[in-house]
């Protein structure tokens, strides 16, 4: 299917500028499927960096006990949580 996607424009000096871009929906799915990916991509990022920025507690745990049971169950916890969503949105 071809694209049937408008816009107007408006020339004002040597400037083009595009106004009122009317959106088939062909292109409107693509958007929303790339706007999807990123926003997933986006979070997976975010899930990895916490995972990164917790690696230090989980050593520091081995080497000697820093935290209390409690709280190191807590870091474990949270990071399994980021480690599952990561692999709900990697599936």
């Amino acid at each position: 299917m071809a694209c049937t996607c408008t816009e107007d424009f408006e020339i004002i000096g040597n400037t083009i500028i595009g106004r009122n871009k009317v959106e088939c929906q062909e292109c409107e799915i693509a958007r929303l499927a790339r706007e999807t990916q990123k926003a997933k991509d986006d979070e997976i990022l975010e899930k990895k960096q916490y995972l990164a920025s917790t690696d230090y507690v989980v050593l520091r745990q081995s080497e000697q006990a820093t935290l209390s049971a409690e709280d190191y169950a807590v870091v474990v916890a949270a990071r399994q949580v980021a480690r599952v969503r990561i692999n709900e949105l990697q599936a």
